[in-house]
């Protein structure tokens, strides 16, 4: 058992990346039922994302997704002045494919709000 919990620690330190170009974000919006921008793409690189909070005014689905419309993660559904709080560790980040834009959606309009960390690296 020991063996196998190194194995995974030494796993997860060779895929540990230490980011130099972090960000964060915050958008707000009344209306984001068609597709918003978050953060622009970047050539030859790769969004990567650790943190995110999401707050709504209206029942919405929520989707991070990338340029062509491909989600990041699952679709949240949230109820009237609900949220979503998500981390994700720097081992194992959200991330979106190289030369992508991150862009949020929602089901429906009313106001949306999205702050977000990560980083922007090369491939990893």
């Amino acid at each position: 058992m020991v063996d196998a919990l190194n194995d995974l620690k030494d796993h997860n330190l060779q895929r540990a990346v230490f980011f130099r170009d972090r960000f964060e974000l915050t958008f707000n919006s009344a209306d984001a039922s068609t597709a918003q921008q978050l953060k622009a793409a970047i050539a030859e690189k790769k969004i990567y994302i650790f943190t995110m909070i999401v707050s709504v005014g209206a029942d919405m689905t929520v989707t991070i997704q990338d340029e062509d419309d491909t989600a990041v993660m699952e679709p949240v559904n949230l109820s009237a002045t609900g949220g979503f709080v998500g981390e994700w560790p720097s081992y194992a980040p959200l991330s979106l494919d190289v030369n992508k834009a991150l862009e949020v959606i929602t089901s429906a309009a009313g106001a949306v709000s999205v702050t977000i960390t990560g980083a922007v690296s090369r491939e990893v």
